[in-house]
């Protein structure tokens, strides 16, 4: 849960997120989860709803503790695997995850030792699909020859997205034991890094629900909310669609060096200290590549879930045409992160002899916490390639015309995208939409971005300037950077 704080052996971690994305607590860690712990390493899972004070604080409601395993925890030799396989259906993909551990421990003239390997490896691949109606209006002539004047509720339309996202896990834990007579420890060593990605393409009708006309016939509710109907712009163009391509990535790596000594000094005093080192970094980019066009008309459903855009053969084979868009907008994101916390800790405690008291805990920790993220100026940088309202002669309009793909000069880098199974197959949608290629919004920064802006300088009206000129966004400037250091 958000807020929760997870400890391994004694050490904390606080879940934080920023903008949907992996990013760093104040005390510098980056989340743990059940899932960085493979099944074969967890030796117990302690969950305290109220944590007391010897225990390090930054939960909210509680603390939850995953014990990773130590070689003394086994009796001797110890090996186990773990093999898992998962299948997202709409992706249509299964996806394997491996882990391993080995342990042994040895009796020897300077005491038992012990030694203690896990290695781990996951993948996962998914598919999502979207959906969401645009927002509602009244009015009271949306309706081709309705003069009863009545209220209607009217929506422009709706958008889709379907999206594939796929991640790499890898882990590694290592744990080395010794203990002779009265003192004990353990030094661990604990990684995890990850490499995600996710692909996506969009479509989204985009018609002013102030000006749109329906076509005799349309369906409403008792309450006069539209339910079904087709749709056109009769004072636009057409119907405004949108397609897009997104590509969004994200490497993050956590390493952790944990060392624990403990003195039972005699059967009443009993001293420990731990050290601890973490280190915490990611960077991640989010592009995506968008464009425009007006279709004549677009059929809603909305009485079914979830709803439905309908389409003829001559929706169909409009969408299908790259002649029919124009190039309209890029928009990029990038961010990296670094954090580090360094702590340590000295505990004691006396065990009474008593049937009242059980015993009396003190002790004393320091931290030292620093975090750094840096990011692209304003979080997301939009920019238009060319846009309607970008397009005219007032002087302060920097394009001509529009930069359709009919005309050879802003022609390829698109293809038609399939939306095969959508929904599972509950949603009837267009044999494809056109939408960017997605070499054009991979990158930090993606390079595409600079062919695409500099395709349509020769629309101009004169010389692109001020608004109009693009840039790559300005990265880790002091609005943009972010420095936490707490002791």
């Amino acid at each position: 849960a958000e807020g929760t704080g997870v400890t391994v052996r004694g050490m904390s971690y606080v879940r934080s997120e920023l903008n949907g994305r992996d990013s760093f607590s104040a005390n510098g860690g980056r989340s743990l989860s059940f899932e960085d712990v493979p099944p074969e390493l967890m030796a117990g899972v302690d969950v305290y709803k109220n944590p007391s004070a010897e225990q390090i604080e930054g939960a909210i409601g509680g603390l939850v503790n995953l014990r990773t395993a130590l070689p003394f925890d086994f009796k001797g030799a110890k090996g186990a695997v773990s093999v898992q396989e998962s299948r997202s259906q709409l992706r249509g993909k299964n996806s394997p995850s491996l882990s391993g551990l080995v342990s042994n421990r040895w009796k020897t003239g300077f005491g038992e030792f012990g030694a203690l390997l896990d290695l781990a490896r996951s993948r996962i691949d998914t598919r999502s699909d979207g959906m969401q109606i645009s927002p509602y209006i009244a009015r009271t002539d949306a309706v081709v020859g309705d003069t009863s004047g009545a209220k209607r509720w009217i929506s422009g339309g709706d958008s889709w997205t379907t999206n594939n996202f796929e991640r790499e896990r890898d882990g590694l834990y290592g744990a080395l034991q010794w203990k002779k007579y009265a003192l004990s420890s353990h030094l661990t060593y604990f990684r995890s890094k990850y490499d995600m990605s996710t692909t996506e393409a969009a479509l989204s009708a985009s018609a002013n629900p102030a000006t749109i006309m329906l076509d005799p016939g349309a369906v409403f509710d008792d309450r006069g909310v539209l339910l079904a109907g087709t749709i056109r712009a009769p004072k636009d163009p057409g119907v405004g669609i949108g397609t897009d391509s997104r590509s969004t990535g994200r490497t993050s790596d956590t390493r952790d060096v944990a060392w624990n000594l403990q003195w039972r000094a005699t059967d009443q005093w009993v001293f420990s200290g731990d050290l601890q080192h973490t280190r915490a970094t990611t960077d991640g980019y989010d592009n995506t590549v968008g464009m425009g066009a007006y279709a004549p008309k677009e059929g809603v459903d909305f009485r079914s879930s979830p709803p439905k855009l309908t389409f003829d053969d001559a929706d169909r084979a409009f969408l299908a045409n790259p002649n029919n868009y124009y190039w309209g907008f890029t928009q990029e994101h990038r961010d990296e992160a670094v954090a580090a916390q360094n702590a340590a800790r000295l505990d004691a405690k006396f065990t009474f002899d008593s049937p009242v008291l059980n015993d009396l805990r003190f002790g004393v920790r320091f931290t030292n916490r620093s975090a750094e993220t840096r990011a692209t100026h304003g979080n997301n940088q939009w920019h238009e390639i060319t846009q309607p309202w970008a397009v005219g002669s007032d002087g302060w309009q920097p394009f001509s015309k529009l930069a359709y793909l009919s005309d050879p000069r802003f022609a390829g880098n698109a293809s038609a995208v399939p939306f095969n199974n959508f929904f599972g197959g509950k949603v009837a949608t267009p044999p494809s939409i056109v939408v960017p290629n997605l070499s054009l919004s991979q990158g930090t920064p993606p390079p595409g971005f600079t062919q695409l802006h500099d395709m349509v300088k020769v629309l101009c009206n004169g010389t692109c300037s001020g608004d109009a000129l693009w840039n790559y966004a300005l990265f880790g400037d002091p609005e943009s950077r972010n420095l936490q250091h707490e002791k």
